[in-house]
C-alpha cells in the first residue's frame, strides 16, 4: 500500500462504532483495518461493506501495541500514519490539518488534534508523568486526578488556541511521521492496553523529536468503546501497564510506586474484609496488590489475549 498518507485502525469488538469512523473518513486515503481477533462481526462486516478497506484479521488477540507495530509495518511505504480508534471520527479536512503541520515543521514526530468527548474536551496533550505526582495520587487512594494521576498534567493553555507542544498524546487520534517511527523504534509490546502511546512519545522528545496537537484540526472520540463489550476488568490492565510504564522510563521510582500501589490495595482490601462488604472489590483488589507485586503474575483476560512476548 503506497500512498503519502495512510490510515491505521486497530479493532477489537468495533461492529458497532467503524460504520461511522469509516463514513466520516471518506476514500481519500488508503484504511488498513488490524482487528485483534474480534468475534462480534467486525471482520464479516468489513468484507461485506467496506471492501476498499485492507484488512489485516489476527488469530488471537495481540493486545494495541503489537497490532499498531504490524500495521505500520504494512503501511511502511507511507510518509504519514494516522493511528484511529474505531470509536472517533475525523473529516479528511482536519486530518488535511495535521498532515499541513507536519509539512511545516520537520521535528514534529507526531501531532494529534483537539479532541472532544461526550463530556466535553479532553485534555489530550500532556506533560511528562511525574513520580512525585503519582506518589500523592497513589496516597490520595487514587483519587486525587488534580495532581496529575498517572500520566501526568495537561499542558498549560487548555483548550488550546493555537499549534502547542507537550510531552505525550493520548493516541485515539494521532498523526506519526513515519521517519520519526523508524528512527524512535516501535510500540513498546510490553504493554496490551495503555501507556503504549506515552511512553513511545517520551522516547520521541528524548532523542529530539517534538510532539505536538494543532486545535485547528477537531475529532470526536467517545471513550472506552471495546472495553465496554467484554467482561474483562479493563482498570486492572490499566495499573498493570502503569506499573511497566515506570519500570520502563524510571525503574528506581517504580519500586516505591510499586510498593504505594500494594499498599493503598491491600490496606483497602483488609477494610472491606473487615466490614464485610464487596467481596468482587475485595478479590480486585487482591490482584491489583498482585500486579503491584510482580505485573505478569495476573493473567490477561480478554478473549484470544496472547501474553506478550516480551512478558517473562
Amino acid at each position: 500500500m503506497a500512498s503519502r498518507l495512510g490510515i491505521l485502525i486497530v479493532t477489537f469488538r468495533s461492529r458497532r462504532h467503524l460504520p461511522g469512523c469509516l463514513a466520516a473518513l471518506g476514500t481519500a486515503h488508503p484504511i488498513l483495518v488490524v482487528d485483534n481477533a474480534s468475534d462480534d462481526g467486525t471482520v464479516a462486516w468489513i468484507k461485506e461493506h467496506a471492501p476498499g478497506v485492507q484488512l489485516l484479521a489476527l488469530p488471537e488477540n495481540l493486545g494495541f501495541a503489537a497490532a499498531i507495530n504490524l500495521g505500520m509495518q504494512k503501511l511502511a511505504d507511507c510518509e504519514y500514519v494516522l493511528w484511529l480508534n474505531p470509536d472517533a471520527r475525523i473529516a479528511s479536512a482536519d486530518i488535511q490539518r495535521l498532515v499541513d503541520a507536519l509539512d511545516q515543521d520537520s521535528t514534529i514526530a507526531a501531532i494529534g488534534p483537539l479532541i472532544r468527548r461526550p463530556e466535553g474536551l479532553e485534555p489530550s496533550l500532556l506533560r511528562r508523568p511525574q513520580a512525585w505526582r503519582t506518589a500523592l495520587f497513589l496516597l490520595s487512594g487514587m483519587r486525587w486526578h488534580g495532581i496529575g494521576g498517572m500520566t501526568g498534567l495537561p499542558v498549560p493553555g487548555f483548550p488550546w488556541r493555537h499549534l502547542t507542544c507537550g510531552d505525550h498524546l493520548r493516541g485515539s487520534c494521532m498523526l506519526v511521521r513515519m521517519r520519526a517511527w523508524r528512527a524512535i523504534g516501535p510500540l513498546n509490546e510490553c504493554f496490551f492496553l495503555y501507556f503504549e502511546e506515552t511512553e513511545w512519545c517520551l522516547r520521541a522528545r528524548a532523542q529530539g523529536w517534538r510532539i505536538c496537537l494543532e486545535p485547528k484540526a477537531q475529532a470526536f472520540h467517545e471513550g472506552k468503546a471495546s472495553v465496554r463489550t467484554c467482561e474483562t476488568d479493563a482498570p486492572l490492565e490499566y495499573y498493570r501497564s502503569a506499573v511497566l510504564f515506570w519500570e520502563c522510563i524510571h525503574p528506581h521510582a517504580a519500586f516505591l510506586l510499586r510498593v504505594l500501589l500494594w499498599l493503598n490495595a491491600h490496606i483497602k482490601r483488609m477494610v472491606l474484609h473487615g466490614l464485610g462488604k464487596d467481596s468482587k472489590k475485595q478479590h480486585w483488589l487482591e490482584d491489583l496488590a498482585r500486579i503491584a507485586r510482580d505485573p505478569y503474575s495476573v493473567p490477561l483476560r480478554y478473549p484470544r489475549a496472547r501474553r506478550p512476548k516480551t512478558w517473562p
